[in-house]
Parts: structure tokens; sequence; C-alpha cells
């Protein structure tokens, strides 16, 4: 599991780090062809998105960027406007390129150069394997579009790049990408971010990962459960999800059943999250405690079985002042979804079980009287 890593943009301004080419592949973008440098280290990555935006060539933009990309909005534009969210997924860098580089748009030409200002290397977790390690490239960008009237951005931008997963080579593609705040020369220009909002839709789906791991998968159930979007929630299940309530709570509350399927999920959600909800907001935070393994048929990725434990806080505000709060793990049971593949026939992930489980608690506290199975009971 790739984790997350601070930023780390040096304040002192070094020289520009020459771009290594290395192997090439050969797109096809209209009539011409392009011989992009291959991902085989970070430097030939940034290489490419400059060619790449120079041939307006969608897929190979989409080729650069990992499958949990997440691009951070510049923080003064989403300051200025509140109905920008902070960052997003890669299915909104979609919509922005297949619109910005669309033939049928009256763009004339596209040129990226991009500068790098300082590289840095971040060291995974395991300091034998370098497979987890990320690369940061703090970078000016200097983007020009020419529409008939030209639009400018200009401002400095960092790269977050790591390696590929499950690929036979080494593949490096983006993780993330943050838009920063700029310096005042550079004011009467566009920032990246309000470039790419001209060509963008901001649809609330691309606000979600993409489910096409686990950890998106999980990840988008919390954003979903703080957003209060049922829909969002749901579509983290699988058809034949069950929830299996935490035993002790069996115990305390002999009206619950053992476990209840999607269609009780989906009423206690809409309930939950409705119009008419008297919840006023959800924070739910996850510790990721243990993940395991269950590979199956090894001919079929089709029963793969991935279970994470992660240890939940949640907290649902209700009117006056009121609080419940529930602590405790939950162990989630993750499958390839069956009936709904992404963009390229990328598999995606679906919760096929979930078991809310006890809380061994110690000398630091009594046990909450709240679980997260009885606070959705209470929308049952």
């Amino acid at each position: 599991m790739r984790e997350r890593r601070a930023l780390k943009v040096g304040c002192a301004l070094l020289m520009g780090v020459a771009l290594a080419l290395g192997g090439c592949t050969t797109k096809t973008t209209g009539p011409e062809e392009i011989a992009y440098p291959d991902q085989s280290t970070p430097d030939n990555v940034i290489e490419k998105l400059e060619m790449v935006y120079e041939g307006m060539d969608v897929e190979a933009y989409m080729e650069c960027l990992a499958a949990d990309f997440v691009f951070f909005l510049n923080a003064e534009d989403v300051a200025a406007d509140s109905t920008l969210p902070e960052y997003w997924y890669a299915p909104e860098e979609r919509v922005v390129h297949e619109n910005m580089f669309a033939s049928g748009r009256a763009i004339e030409s596209i040129s990226l150069t991009l500068t790098v200002i300082a590289a840095d290397s971040l060291p995974g977790e395991d300091p034998v394997d370098s497979s987890d390690d990320l690369w940061e490239y703090d970078t000016h960008f200097d983007l020009r579009i020419e529409s008939g009237l030209p639009y400018f951005a200009t401002g400095r931008v960092v790269f977050v790049l790591g390696q590929a997963s499950g690929r036979a080579r080494t593949t490096w593609e983006i993780v993330e990408q943050h838009d920063l705040i700029r310096v005042q020369e550079w004011v009467q220009e566009l920032t990246l971010t309000r470039a790419k909002l001209m060509f963008g839709s901001v649809n609330p789906d691309s606000l979600y990962p993409v489910r096409s791991s686990p950890v998106n998968t999980i990840l988008k159930l919390r954003l979903a459960y703080e957003r209060m979007d049922a829909e969002a929630y749901l579509d983290c299940l699988a058809e034949d999800f069950l929830f299996y309530l935490n035993p002790d709570d069996l115990t305390e509350h002999p009206e619950l059943p053992e476990y209840w399927d999607k269609a009780e999920e989906t009423t206690i959600h809409e309930n939950m999250f409705g119009v008419d909800t008297d919840v006023l907001n959800v924070v739910l935070v996850f510790a990721h405690d243990t993940d395991s393994y269950d590979p199956g048929d090894p001919g079929d990725p089709l029963d793969d079985l991935w279970t994470y434990r992660e240890d939940y806080d949640i907290r649902v505000q209700l009117p006056p002042g009121l609080t419940l709060h529930a602590i405790s793990p939950s162990d989630f049971v993750l499958q390839v979804d069956p009936d709904e593949t992404g963009h390229g026939g990328m598999l995606l992930w679906e919760i096929v079980e979930w078991y809310d489980l006890p809380y061994e608690w110690g000398a630091d506290g009594p046990r909450e009287d709240n679980s997260w199975g009885v606070i959705k009971a209470l929308w049952r």
C-alpha cells in the first residue's frame, strides 16, 4: 500500500535539472506520430508530459498518472471560491484533458514548458525495497493555449512520482500534483487550477478516487460518509454485500440482527444522509491496522480477496449539540467488481463483507456505548 508523504519543497531555487531521455514509445495523435520517452525514470515522465500537451494526446496524458492520482488545487483559488474542492482525482483530469484536447474546440496549439527547480528523493519505509520510494519535483511551469486569444498560465507545481505496481518493468507515474501559491509577478496570468477549470466539469463523481484498488475503495467510503453522499457510499458495496454487527451489540441489543444486506444499507443511508435528515455533519477517521491477501484460483483474478482492518473513529453530530461517537476496528473484505470495470477495462474493487469488531478496552477507559453498527441502526 502506497502511503502519502508530506511535501518537502526547498526554499532555495536551484538550477534546472536536465531531463534524461531513455527509451521511447510511439503514439499516434491524428496524422502525426509522436515518439514519447518511456516512463522508466521520473525525468522521462516530466519530459513526456511536455510532449503530451503539445500533441494534445489524452491517452498518453492519462498514462502519466497513477490510478489513485490526486490534483491539489491552488489554495488561493479555493479560498476565493467556496464551490471549489481542495482536490480532485484522475476522472476529473480525464474530463479536463478530453475537453482541452478535443478536436472540435478552436484550440490551435498548446505548449507546456516545465523547468525543474529541485528534485528530492523520498525513501520508502523499507530501506531494502526501493519500489515504494517517491520522487518530488518542484517545477516552474509555463502553459500556453492558443485559441484565437491566447491563454497563459504560469507558476510553480510540485509533482510527486512513484513506481507503478504490478508491471514487468519499472514504470514511474505521477501520484500527486500540487498547484502552489504564486509569487507576485505571476498574478496577471492564470493559475494551473484556473486553466484546468476552463475545461473541467468538477463533476461530483470526479471528487472521489476510482475504485482501482482496495485502498481507494475504502478511501471513497470514508469520503462519501463525511460528505453524507449515500450514492457514492453505496457504490463501494457489492450487490451481495453483508454487514456483520459487533457481537457485543447483539448481547446488549437483542433486537438487532446478526447481519444485514445492501438493501438495508441503502435504507439506512438514504435516511441518514437524505434531505430530511437531522444529521448535521459526520467526521470519520481510519487508522490502518493490517491487511491480508487471499489469491484464490491463480488463474482467476475475480476470486481474489483482500481483507483490510481499519481502526475507526466516527462522530455523528446531531442537534442540539448531541454527538454519537464510536471507536472500534472493522474488517473490510474486498473483491474485484464482477459487473463493472473502469476506463480501458481497469479492474475495480468493492466491499463484499464488513465485520464491525469489538474494541479491546483496557485500563484506558470504559467501552463506548455506541459502535458503528448501533449508530447505523438508528436510521433503519
